[in-house]
Order: structure tokens, then C-alpha cells, then sequence
């Protein structure tokens, strides 16, 4: 840079100034020679430091270079030979002397005019190269081709790149040059070229799941593309065999197609997709395909009911492809871990009873935490007749254990014992702690229009609650604890106060629920009279193994039901069943079975079934199949990580007509795939192959690390990248320049590792479409211009003027080092003295003269003064003798 040189100068001039005043300053010869010694030190010194600084002599000088880049991929040849007039249009707009090359690429770019005179790039040079071309043409890299475009460039002057192409890159990434271009000052000006349309039919990708179980169908999902309307024929093939052939009604555009195959009979199979029409001119993209893997089958733990296996159950077991294991109720484990052994469960006509609660909860954690998959049948003992309402089995299924939209008000009297025989225990609990259980029961199974009244009695009855709703009754609970047990028992009076509750209110149905152990002063059958003639329904539940026997004729003369308390916990089912109108809960049949979505799972012309459970869907639930009158028969959703099935007809007595029919056999079937979990690997791995491109992402917990990626090709080459985890995603890129099978490795940073294995056919230059797009942002961003064909042409190109730098460091390194090395001799051999004669010769010589003899004199006196000694001594020596 210029203030680079100047400050070199201006170092040079200050050294040599100083030097040359210290050398007027000096008086004596000696000082001279040593000043002339650090003249040639500092200058040395200062011409190096200049160097140092890169110096440079500039020049300003007008130069332009061009560049172009020709695309003779198979989808562009054609297209470049309508484009020659107008690069040799902007061959000609070139500015006088400047410079042109030609390159020609596809997946590889060749030189073929090194850098000259513009005339020597015409067209009419190379074009006959279009029909050989000397680079391999079934795919494009526009990455490669403007990497080698700038290695033609010089350094200085005007220079810019000429991109023909149609923008479908099927191999690198330009844009990942760009901040490079845009550093360089490297404008890229595009021709882009627009290949004749012609009739095409192809296959832009196939999706198909990396492993399937034994006896799992094999889903496909291919994406088509059509440029015209008409028929074509769909192939698809495993391992070289037909396996299903479809016609196909194309649309002009992108449209997908989504079926499945059957299932694998070998470790691993290759799936190929062929795209047949009349009118297609382009069969090269008329073929993909993809690789499928056969995984080990799954464990199926299977939990039957009171009644034994359905014969539903039996015919799933015989199925092939999984592996069943029988379970009671008692040995399902009681922690959600201890689920792991087994990847989904079947529950064939279960009650809530059946099942501790810690047994349910860790069914609901396994489901919603592991990802364990749970398919249930209906039944007369399970869902709302089975007690599973309030319970976690209800929370994880995808329905309501009550009916939906046809209930009826319901009036119900709890009719509560709390007399002295009350006091007693029963299954481990107080009497009067069952019918607190009964009360809290009752109020989580009513319905929001439902109303409760709640009589107390011993001797005398007491209305302790008075037609209030299930969520107003929540203070009920503690009037209920400090019930006491009291003396005496009168039944008949109890019953006839909760008979008058319902006077001057009007319920469709009404309903009175006796919790008692029976013995009663009174005629208790004739009280059970009265009720029934008031059209009120007594339900009677017999605490304790002593009972009174007239508890059961009481139930019976009103059309209820009674319940000996065998279980306390079964006291909530109890109270359930009697919040439900009657029949409301089971339905018989003959029932219709219709689709309820467009859904694989949603099968079609099913045969009547003989009855099923009324429930209500959740929010979140699918239902599959329902009834005309919208009760499902089929419903899912998922809960957490796993996938949850709810049948509502039973496995075989109500469903016998289903088991004769083939369509229902393959439903049953589908439905246990349905829930089974996808198989486990360590991480998630997603792939894409787009053209020649294979895109793959890893999906990690760990935010922050590296991840190992390798590609094997089918001749045994290995591309490695190592990119970093950033959100718990990492992504690579590759190109597939052979066609076969490429084995890909992700390799987590904890080690774990994942494979999957790729099939490609070739045919990735006609599967991946113009982008003019692409090439107009890679104009705009480097500067350059963006020919269109309705524009008249390319502007004038007009090189502005560019300062050429001619480096002095060299010059000045070794001026520097030469005095440097002159400084040494200097003071190594010294400087020779010129001897220059004396102005005053006689001055000269008295002054040495006079010096000579003053020197004499003070020799003398001190001669004298030496024998002046001498003669003192001896005049005192003889003086002391005499």
C-alpha cells in the first residue's frame, strides 16, 4: 500500500539525516571512523524494516479477464447450442485487450481454451465438442466448475465468470463459494439455459422405512412428477420379482402415490419403483429405488380375561412374525421399567379389578414413558361394565368408559347404614369407610347433569344432601367422616325419606342405591313396594358376609340389582354401573360397522357385530370405526410415546361374524402392527436422496458435540465429514457419482452407531429440475448481470482502471543486508586515514620543541633534589662521629 511505501521513505530519510549529522558533529578522526561504522548500521537496519512493511512501487493499468463456463450435462447440450449467439455477443463486448478461456462441465470441468485472445474462444472453436462431450455427463456440478473459473483468473484486473447453465446442480453446493466470490470481487454474469420441453414422466423419490418387522408389510411413499396428463404404469419390485403393478392417472405437476408391499421373506431386500407411460421421451428417470431391512420380531405379552383367551386372541397368536407370551393379571410387573421385556400388550376383556393400582399405574408410565404399544378388547367384564372408569387403565385409553351424548338425567339417593351393626369391619374396613368409598364414587361417576341426594339413618333417617350436582357435593366428604355409628335400624323409614326427595322434582330416571348390611326392624318388602310403585329403582349393596337374605328379593321386586360386597374394591365399579341407565352401557345387536375416516385401520364393509360397550371419545382420539349411530367400535390416539388401540366389541362372542371373514382376519392384523413401536435405534436417522445428493441428518440428546458420518461407495471409496451436533441435529452432505449400493455409518458421540444402506440408479440429471432461480440469487449476490432472453442483450463491459503493485521488499531486503555486511568490514578492517598536510609546520614544531624541553627541566630538578638528600646525610653522620 501506498502509506506502507511512504513511511519506508521517510524511515529511510530519517536514518540517513541522523547519520550524516553525527558524522559533521564529530572532532576527531577516531569518532569519524566509528560514526561511519553505525551510518551503515542504521541505514541497514532501516532498509529492512521497510521491507518488512511490503512496499510496493504502484502502476495503474486498464486489464479485463472473462472466464466462461459451459454446461454439457445431459439436460443442457441441446440447450447451449441455441445460446451461441449470444455468448459470442458477449465475447464481442469484451473491452479491448482483455483476456478469455473456455470450460466445459458436468460432473467435471475440462479446460478446453486456456486463457488468450477472446476471438479464440468462439464458439465456432469448441462447438463441435457438444456432441462428444470429453467429461462424464449424467450429472452436474456448478461448485467444481466456478471453483476451477476462478483458478483461471489472474490476480489483478477487471475479471468475471460466464455461467451457461440451467441452474440443476446435481452434485455440490454453489452457494457455499459465494462469500469467497463476493471477497474476491469475482462478478458471475448468467446465460441461464432453458432445455426444449419434451412429454416426461418420472420419479423424483421414494420413502420407505429402513427396517421392517417379520410379517410386517413394508410401506411405500413415491413422489412423481408429469409434465402432461395421461396414464401410466407403476412397477414396483423386490429383488428383481414383480410384487405389484398399478395404473396410474398423472396429473400435470407433483403428485404422490402411497401403498404397501408384502412382507420380506429375506434378511434384507431392494425395492425398486418403475414409471411407465406411452408418451414419456425421458427414460432415464423413469427408475429409483431403496433398500429395506428385516428386523428381529417382536414380543407380544398377552393378557387375558375372567373367561380365558377369545377366540380373537387365539387367531392373533397363531399369526406369524410375532412372539406371544401368556400372562395372568398378577404377573404383569408393578414398575414401568419391568415393561421393557415385552413391545406391546394385549388385554382381551380385562376388569379394573383385575389389577392392583400399582399394577395400572405402571401399565399408564410404560405406555406413556417407554413407548410400549397396548391394544385392549371389549368384553362384558372390561371398560365401563369391567370398573375401569376413574382408573389410570381409562386415562391411557383414547375413549370415556360412559356413554356419549344420549344420557339421561339421573336422580340417585344414596340410602346410607350407619347403625350400630354398622360399627363393624368388612374386607379390612369400618362399614361406615364403605360407604364413604360409595359416596366419593358416586360423585366421580355421575355426569354434570346428573344430581345426588345422600340420606344417613340408624333409628331416624337425615337428609345430609339435598339434589346437588356431582361437583357441588365435594363438602359432602366431610359430613360423611364424622358420621358415628348409632343405635337401632329402621330401613322402611329410611327408604320412604328418600322416596319423598323426589317429590316436586323430575328425573328420567331415578334411582335409589341401598348400602346396608339388612338387619332392620320393619317389613322390608313391603317397603321395596312402595318404592317400585313411586317408579323409583332400588339397587341394594350387602355389606358383609352376613347380609340379610330379604336384601336381594328387595332388589329384585323394585327391577334392580343387588351386589354382595365381596371385594371393597370393587364398590366404585358398583356405584358406576348404577349411575348408567340401563342398557346404556352394553348394546346389543345386530350393529353396522362403517368406516369413521379415510384411514388404513378403517376398514371397509365389515360384517355386523353382535354387540359392543358404549364409550365416548376423547378430544384427542381417532376413531377408525363407529357405529350409524356414532358410538366407536375402533378408536386410537397416542399416549406419550406409545400408540393405544381400543376395540369396543369383544374378541369373538359378539364378533364371531368378523372371524369368518377375510378382510377382518387382515384387519386384526393391521391393528396389532398398529401399536407396535417403530424399531429402536439408538438415534433417529432421516435421508434424502435428491438427484446425486444424499442429505442425512442425525437427530441426539447431547446438544453440543461432534458426529461421525461415513460413506462407503460401491468401489469401496470412504467419504468421511465430522460435523458438529448443534440442538441435538447434525447434517452431512454427499455426492453419489456411481450407481449402486452406498453403506452409510453415523457413529453418535457416545459411540452408538447407526447403518443404513443406500440404493441409487443413476438418472439424477433428469430428476432434478431447473433452478433459474438459483442462478439469478448467484448473479445479484456477486455483482453481476442476469441475461434474459426478452432483454435486447449484456451491457457494455467497462473495466475500471486498477493500480498494479510492484513490490520493493526484495530490493530493499537486500539493500539493506549489503550494508549490514559493509558495517561488519568496516569495523573488522577499519577505514583507511588520509594524511592531510599541516597548515602551520612551524607552530607545529616549537610547540613539540618547547614541550621537549619542559620535559628536560623537570628531570633536572629532580636531580638535584636527589643529591641535595645525599649531602644532608652525610654532614649528620659525621656530626654524630665527632
Amino acid at each position: 500500500m501506498i502509506t506502507q511505501t511512504g513511511w519506508a521513505v521517510l524511515v529511510g530519510l530519517t536514518a540517513i539525516g541522523g547519520t550524516l549529522l553525527l558524522w559533521r558533529t564529530g572532532r576527531r578522526q577516531r569518532n569519524r571512523r566509528e560514526r561511519f561504522g553505525v551510518l551503515l548500521r542504521v541505514l541497514g537496519l532501516a532498509f529492512l524494516a521497510a521491507a518488512l512493511s511490503g512496499p510496493y512501487w504502484p502502476r495503474s493499468r486498464v486489464e479485463a479477464t472473462a472466464v466462461l463456463l459451459v454446461d454439457v450435462s445431459e439436460s443442457c447440450r441441446s440447450a447451449v447450442a441455441r445460446e451461441l449467439p449470444a455468448l459470442r455477443n458477449y465475447l464481442d463486448r469484451l473491452p479491448k485487450g482483455a483476456r478469455a478461456a473456455t470450460l466445459l462441465f458436468a460432473e467435471e470441468p475440462v479446460v478446453v481454451i486456456p486463457p488468450g485472445a477472446p476471438e479464440n474462444n468462439a464458439p465456432e472453436r469448441w462447438a463441435d465438442r457438444l456432441r462428444e462431450p470429453p467429461v462424464p455427463t449424467e450429472g452436474t456440478s456448478l461448485e467444481r466448475a466456478v471453483l476451477q473459473g476462478l483458478g483461471l483468473l489472474p490476480p489483478w484486473g477487471e475479471r468475471r465468470i460466464l455461467l451457461l447453465s440451467d441452474g440443476a446442480e446435481t452434485l455440490g453446493q454453489v452457494e457455499l463459494l459465494l462469500p469467497r466470490l463476493q471477497a474476491e470481487r469475482v462478478p458471475i454474469d448468467v446465460l441461464p439455459l432453458r432445455p426444449e420441453p419434451i412429454p416426461d414422466a418420472r420419479l423424483l423419490q421414494i420413502e420407505v422405512p429402513p427396517k421392517t418387522r417379520e410379517g410386517e408389510s413394508v410401506p411405500v411413499r413415491l413422489i412423481l412428477e408429469s409434465t402432461q396428463r395421461g396414464t401410466g404404469t407403476l412397477s414396483l419390485l423386490v429383488d428383481g420379482q414383480t410384487a405389484l403393478t398399478q395404473t396410474l392417472s398423472l396429473s400435470v405437476g407433483v403428485q404422490e402415490w402411497e401403498g404397501s408391499l408384502p412382507p420380506l421373506v429375506r434378511e434384507s431386500a431392494e425395492i425398486v419403483a418403475f414409471l411407465k407411460a406411452d408418451w414419456d421421451h425421458q427414460p432415464a428417470n423413469d427408475r429409483i429405488g431403496a433398500i429395506v431391512e428385516r428386523a428381529e420380531p417382536p414380543v407380544l405379552a398377552f393378557v387375558p380375561g375372567p373367561a380365558g383367551p377369545s377366540p380373537l386372541a387365539r387367531l392373533l397368536q397363531e399369526a406369524k412374525g410375532y412372539r406371544w407370551i401368556q400372562l395372568s393379571p398378577e404377573a404383569l410387573p408393578r414398575s414401568a421399567a419391568e415393561y421393557r421385556a415385552w413391545t406391546a400388550l394385549l388385554l382381551d376383556d380385562l376388569p379394573a379389578e383385575a389389577l392392583d393400582p400399582t399394577q395400572q399405574a405402571a401399565l399408564r408410565d410404560a405406555v406413556q414413558n417407554l413407548g410400549v404399544g397396548l391394544l385392549s378388547l371389549g368384553g362384558p367384564h372390561t371398560y365401563g361394565l369391567g370398573g375401569w372408569q376413574g382408573t389410570p387403565l381409562e386415562e391411557l385409553t383414547p375413549v370415556r368408559m360412559v356413554p356419549q351424548d344420549r344420557h339421561l338425567p339421573l336422580g340417585l339417593v344414596l340410602v346410607l347404614d350407619k347403625s350400630g351393626s354398622m360399627a363393624g369391619t368388612a374386607e379390612g374396613l369400618s362399614k361406615l369407610d364403605l360407604a364413604r368409598i360409595a359416596v366419593r364414587a358416586a360423585m366421580e361417576a355421575l355426569q354434570p347433569q346428573d344430581r345426588l341426594s345422600v340420606v344417613a339413618f340408624d333409628r331416624e333417617p337425615e337428609v345430609l344432601l339435598r339434589w346437588q350436582s356431582p361437583e357441588a357435593s365435594r363438602p359432602l366428604l366431610d359430613a360423611i367422616r364424622r358420621l358415628r355409628p348409632g343405635n337401632g335400624t329402621d330401613i322402611p323409614a329410611a327408604l320412604e325419606a328418600a322416596a319423598r326427595l323426589f317429590e316436586g322434582v323430575h328425573f328420567p330416571r331415578k334411582q335409589l342405591l341401598l348400602l346396608s348390611d339388612g338387619y332392620s326392624i320393619g317389613d322390608l318388602l313391603a317397603a321395596a313396594r312402595r318404592v317400585e310403585e313411586a317408579g323409583i329403582t332400588l339397587s341394594v349393596v350387602g355389606i358383609g358376609e352376613a347380609a340379610h337374605p330379604a336384601l336381594e328379593e328387595m332388589a329384585a321386586l323394585t327391577g334392580g340389582r343387588y351386589y354382595p360386597l365381596s371385594d371393597a374394591r370393587a364398590l366404585p365399579r358398583i356405584v358406576a354401573e348404577e349411575s348408567r341407565q340401563e342398557g346404556e352401557l352394553w348394546n346389543p345387536g345386530p350393529v353396522s360397522v362403517v368406516p369413521a375416516m379415510d384411514h388404513p385401520l378403517a376398514v371397509s364393509e365389515l360384517p355386523p357385530v353382535e354387540g359392543y360397550l358404549s364409550t365416548a371419545p376423547k378430544p384427542a382420539a381417532e376413531v377408525y370405526l363407529r357405529t350409524p349411530a356414532g358410538d366407536p367400535i375402533l378408536a386410537g390416539w397416542w399416549f406419550g410415546l406409545g400408540r393405544v388401540l381400543t376395540l369396543t366389541t369383544d374378541g369373538g362372542r359378539w364378533s364371531r361374524r368378523w372371524l369368518a371373514d377375510p378382510r377382518a382376519r387382515g384387519a386384526f392384523r393391521a391393528w396389532v402392527e398398529a401399536v407396535l413401536p417403530a424399531v429402536e435405534e439408538p438415534f433417529d436417522l432421516t435421508t434424502n436422496l435428491n438427484g446425486a445428493r444424499l442429505e442425512v441428518r442425525a437427530f441426539f440428546a447431547e446438544a453440543n458435540d461432534l458426529a461421525e458420518f461415513l460413506l462407503r461407495a460401491p468401489e469401496g471409496t470412504v467419504q468421511k465429514v465430522r460435523a458438529p451436533v448443534r440442538r441435538g441435529v447434525a447434517a452431512a452432505g454427499f455426492d453419489l457419482r456411481r450407481v449402486g449400493t452406498y453403506r452409510l455409518s453415523v457413529r453418535a458421540p457416545q459411540g452408538a452407531t447407526v447403518r443404513r444402506e443406500i440404493l441409487f440408479l443413476g438418472g439424477a440429471e433428469y430428476r432434478v429440475p431447473p433452478d433459474p432461480e438459483r442462478l439469478r440469487r448467484l448473479a445479484e449476490a456477486t455483482g453481476g448481470q442476469y441475461y434474459s432472453p426478452p432483454a435486447k442483450g449484456w451491457a457494455p463491459i467497462r473495466p475500471r482502471p486498477w493500480v498494479q503493485e510492484r513490490p520493493l521488499r526484495s530490493w530493499l531486503l537486500g539493500l539493506g543486508l549489503l550494508l549490514v555486511f559493509c558495517e561488519w568490514v568496516v569495523r573488522q578492517l577499519g577505514v583507511p586515514r588520509r594524511r592531510r598536510p599541516s597548515a602551520e609546520p612551524t607552530v607545529e614544531l616549537l610547540a613539540r620543541l618547547n614541550a621537549l624541553r619542559r620535559e628536560r627541566w623537570r628531570r633536572a630538578q629532580d636531580s638535584v633534589s636527589v643529591l641535595e638528600h645525599w649531602e644532608r646525610l652525610r654532614t649528620a653522620r659525621e656530626r654524630a662521629r665527632s
